[in-house]
């Protein structure tokens, strides 16, 4: 007892008092503070000057701001809360990709008040506020902000990512796409998608990503196609490993739409 007191208490006490002095800092470092709201008991209508319009236009940008950041939150503490359930995948790309799409929502927000309110404020700073979110390069997530802007529904953002050059390029030749291909069609399939891949990579700064979870652990592209990859090819593949959102798979069959992980 004399032990704990004297050598493991204070060392406990340091610790807890430095995480939250590190909590209240973020909270005082953060770039906006949530509007408190009060209960509101009668109407409370602006008056006809431009001032006060100026004002009402400010605090409904704003609401709107924060109403994409706790929406995004939400879903990004789903995904989180499904992961460590052990949810199925199929569950887990759901929630992902509805995370994706709040996020990117909450962005474009971002931009919109601070374009018109507060332009000494940091778009990702904002958007930081609603949680963690694996790193994007400053492309990929201008490309998610584009396909959510102007208020776009799940359906018209997932809808825009899926019209990307390379997924189309999957499109054109779903008919042959499957896991009972015959090898021989296998390979001539693979030699036309990796041409046409490497083609967009090469054309494109942001190339196509690309990555083959369609095969098995261990089993590798020269064993199931038959083919070794080009340099280009897997760099492209390395580059974009990690990409969540933009992954394309040879044998994906595009019937689920929220099947894009």
């Amino acid at each position: 007892m004399h032990h704990f007191r004297k050598r493991v208490e204070p060392k406990l006490l340091t610790t807890l008092t430095a995480e939250l002095m590190a909590d209240a800092d973020r909270f005082t470092r953060s770039p906006l503070i949530a509007p408190r709201l009060a209960p509101v008991m009668a109407r409370q209508p602006v008056l006809a000057d431009p001032f006060a319009w100026e004002v009402a236009e400010q605090e409904e940008q704003l609401s709107l701001l924060w109403s994409a950041v706790y929406a995004a939150r939400a879903e990004l503490l789903a995904v989180e809360r499904l992961i460590s359930l052990r949810a199925e995948r199929v569950d887990v790309s759901r929630a992902a990709v509805t995370a994706a799409w709040r996020w990117a929502g909450a962005r474009a927000e971002a931009i919109s008040y601070t374009t018109a309110f507060a332009q000494d404020l940091a778009v990702d700073e904002l958007v930081a506020l609603a949680g963690w979110t694996p790193a994007l390069t400053p492309a990929q997530a201008s490309r998610l902000t584009e396909a959510a802007a102007g208020g776009a529904s799940r359906e018209e953002f997932v809808a825009h990512l899926h019209g990307e050059p390379g997924r189309e390029i999957y499109r054109k030749h779903r008919e042959r796409l499957g896991r009972h291909l015959l090898r021989e069609d296998r390979r001539e399939y693979s030699l036309e998608v990796l041409e046409a891949f490497v083609a967009e990579y090469t054309a494109h700064v942001h190339g196509i990503r690309f990555y083959n979870r369609g095969i098995p652990d261990g089993y590798g592209w020269e064993g199931f196609f038959g083919l070794k990859p080009t340099p280009e090819l897997e760099d492209a593949t390395n580059r974009y490993r990690d990409d969540a959102i933009f992954v394309l798979d040879p044998l994906d069959t595009f019937e689920d739409p929220d099947d894009i992980m």
